[in-house]
């Protein structure tokens, strides 16, 4: 279960943002286009990235996750963002 711990500072307290029962690590959180979006490496069957949006005010926008990509990401998510579109990049394989 992902927890976002991130926002107990900016919220006053800590929700789950995937409650999925498999593990879930290695979050990357971006403020850009009105909302947060927390990015991190899922290992359902296969390893995959997924994301979620979050308001400003702390409430889960996608209670679906938003799946990204599925193959062998690694640790290192990074996330840029500008006016339109977000940009995620990833190391592949081992």
């Amino acid at each position: 279960m992902l927890w976002c711990v991130f926002f107990v500072f900016a919220f006053g307290q800590d929700f789950a943002v995937c409650e999925h029962p498999e593990y879930q690590a290695n979050p990357c959180i971006i403020y850009a286009h009105e909302a947060y979006t927390v990015f991190w490496l899922d290992h359902r069957n296969p390893t995959s990235i997924y994301a979620a949006r979050v308001t400003t005010d702390g409430c889960l926008i996608d209670t679906n996750a938003h799946h990204i990509y599925t193959g062998l990401p690694t640790d290192d998510i990074r996330v840029a963002a500008d006016d339109e579109q977000l940009l995620i990049v990833f190391r592949q394989g081992c």
